[in-house]
């Protein structure tokens, strides 16, 4: 689906009044990107928001107070309209807006080119059925959603993941089946014979029980995680704020960065080494010269017992001889001679490909120290670990000791952090371990473990249907949805390896001077070796993530982004912006003048590629939209200039 905003214009809106913005260029197609500066107070979170409805349609849910906001102070309005233009799949849609200020509603009119405007949302429905409110703020970008990809504890990687490619129909097309087989029981409940209501009462109430108790652990279960995450977000705080008091200290700042330095040298030696030793572990011939000398050896007897095919061929002659077919008919003289005739053309071509893989991986086994040196190397270095760390807590008592009450109250701080975390996840792992030998050594149960309790409840809705006489629905379904779940794991592995590599191959583009890459996508965006990032990596790793995901899915979307600038140091800003035009067809930039310093100038660069608007009160005029590039480079420039002679230039 290839998605295009040519444009929108305001009347009667808060901010910007009445105004027309056009992002096209002279041959009627937009430009692949568009600057906009507006200034604060001029409109850009209006904007977003409203951008945001065009494609949702959720205007109509807005409650009064919501409508009323986009009024504009000091006017004696009664109605308000935002108007937006869309091309989806080359076809033109004007999307309109009706705010009804007086009531407190709003209301949509759509019209295709060349046709009358029509009431409703009626973008085509393969389009409305995608754009859903978190899709959309997924490329009509909401600052918020860069922190929370990246945050302990919260989903949004992932579900960005599953929303652009669809994986999510999966998991509704699981809930269908659900409600499909509830309905077959309860048709089966009152058409029941008398001899069962009793048995299917008291097997539903025991199911409402273990429900609630199921209900109760998982919620305790996200509040732990909640927690969990909160209290490692500030252990990471506490811990960088005791480095930086170390540091403060100049009669050991040099040590403290020489430690530092060390420290980060050698985990990046670890990681890679860590990263080799698990490569090298998936090929079985390097761990032993042994096993090695075993699989060539079995490599040798498959060739001289012509294995596959001779296994294969085997097994028909065996059938051959038999009384009776696998199918359970007679095997008489005809059908004997037909199998053994036959035989050549059913001889299991996937195992046969099968075992004929493994015969060429294991036939040139040969071993090799390179995993042993790898692990002497990583215990080498685990060993300087070891020892920087006696090295930076024997820096950490010398403060202890000279009495710094801020940085004694610091380290208390982190021990208690220590403990508490320490005990949260000991509580997770009650909560949610599976592993049997675990569950019995915690002596855990269904009342205060969710895998058991789930268990339990799949024994007891056994039963329910068992006697309801819907069991072979409820098998059904478990099947059904155990496929689903099957296709939608094995999706999800396939596409987090290919953004995972995509992502951090941009990541090293963009933070060309820090060694950062993201470990997995687990709900979140674990980063290797590292807790957290500042606000600035923060952005540029959502960027990285984002791009990642919409180049390779089968969505061609307009990217529209409000100050992506404004936390990121002037290197970072540089390599975002020379980036951000490659990975998106069309990208729609708010920014304030004091973004653009270290922004704006590698859009210079693209020519008539980009568009620079900037929208401004006048004194005369009231709002306008300049389209002149001068405007735009020199619009507010003195009080760029006394932002950062006051030193508040944030990075500029």
């Amino acid at each position: 689906m290839l998605v295009r905003i040519r444009g929108w214009s305001y009347r009667n809106i808060r901010g910007v009044y009445d105004l027309d913005v056009s992002l096209l260029r002279d041959n009627s197609s937009p430009y692949p990107c568009t600057l906009i500066m507006m200034p604060n107070g001029t409109g850009k979170t209006t904007t977003m928001t409203l951008l945001r409805a065009v494609f949702t349609g959720e205007a109509t849910k807005w409650s009064q107070e919501q409508v009323r906001e986009f009024k504009p102070t000091g006017r004696n309005v009664t109605d308000g309209e935002f108007k937006a233009t869309l091309t989806i799949d080359g076809n033109v849609y004007v999307v309109v807006i009706q705010l009804n200020y007086e009531y407190g509603t709003a209301n949509y009119r759509t019209s295709r080119i060349n046709s009358g405007y029509e009431y409703g949302h009626l973008l085509p429905l393969y389009a409305r059925n995608v754009f859903t409110k978190r899709f959309v703020e997924r490329f009509i970008f909401d600052g918020e959603l860069a922190k929370e990809i990246l945050s302990s504890g919260k989903n949004e990687a992932e579900q960005a993941l599953k929303y652009l490619y669809q994986i999510n129909y999966l998991s509704e097309l699981s809930e269908e089946i659900s409600k499909v087989v509830d309905d077959i029981q309860k048709r089966s409940e009152r058409t029941t014979s008398a001899k069962t209501p009793h048995a299917l009462r008291r097997f539903k109430e025991e199911k409402e029980a273990i429900e609630q108790r199921l209900n109760k652990l998982r919620e305790r279960e996200s509040n732990i995680r909640k927690e969990l995450s909160q209290k490692e977000q500030r252990l990471s705080k506490v811990r960088s704020l005791k480095s930086e008091y170390l540091q403060s200290d100049q009669t050991i700042q040099e040590q403290v960065e020489q430690l530092s330095t060390q420290q980060r040298e050698n985990d990046k030696i670890i990681a890679e080494g860590r990263q080799s030793a698990i490569d090298l572990m998936r090929r079985p011939h390097m761990l032993s010269p042994v096993i090695a000398s075993r699989l060539t050896d079995l490599a040798s007897k498959m060739h001289q017992l012509k294995l596959p095919r001779e296994l294969s061929r085997q097994f028909f002659e065996d059938l051959a001889n038999q009384p009776r077919c696998v199918c359970g008919r007679e095997i008489g003289d005809n059908e004997r001679q037909t199998i053994l005739a036959e035989a050549d053309k059913y001889l299991g071509e996937d195992q046969i490909g099968v075992m004929n893989s493994i015969k060429q991986s294991i036939k040139n086994s040969v071993y090799t120290p390179a995993l042993a040196d790898i692990i002497n190397d990583l215990n080498s270095a685990i060993q300087t670990r070891r020892e920087l760390q006696r090295d930076w807590n024997a820096l950490q008592v010398q403060r202890r000791n000279s009495g710094d009450e801020t940085f004694n109250e610091l380290d208390r701080e982190e021990s208690e952090l220590e403990q508490r975390i320490a005990t949260l996840k000991d509580e997770l792992k009650r909560l949610t371990t599976r592993d049997r030998e675990e569950q019995i050594q915690l002596a855990v149960n269904a009342e205060g473990n969710i895998p058991k309790c789930e268990e339990l409840l799949d024994e007891v809705v056994r039963r329910y249907h068992d006697v309801a006489g819907t069991l072979k629905w409820l098998d059904r379904k478990k099947r059904a949805k155990t496929y689903l779940e099957n296709i939608e794991k094995r999706a999800m592995k396939k596409l987090k390896e290919i953004i995972l590599a995509k992502t951090n191959e941009k990541i090293a583009m963009l933070l060309r001077n820090e060694h950062i890459t993201v470990d997995r996508i687990d709900g979140h965006l674990s980063l290797t070796d590292k807790a957290g990032a500042s606000v600035g990596q923060t952005l540029a790793i959502a960027y990285a993530y984002l791009g990642s995901l919409f180049s390779s899915s089968s969505y061609d979307l307009p990217f529209v982004v409000d100050s992506p600038a404004g936390s990121l140091d002037l290197d970072v800003r540089r390599n975002v912006s020379s980036i951000l035009p490659e990975l998106f067809g069309q990208l729609i930039v708010f920014i304030t003048s004091g973004e653009r310093q270290g922004f704006a100038e590698q859009f210079y660069l693209l020519g008539d590629q980009v568009q620079y608007l900037t929208i401004f009160r006048d004194e005369q005029e009231g709002v306008v939209c300049s389209t002149d590039l001068n405007t735009f480079q020199k619009f507010q420039e003195d009080q760029v200039l006394l932002t950062y002679l006051s030193g508040d230039g944030n990075g500029i």
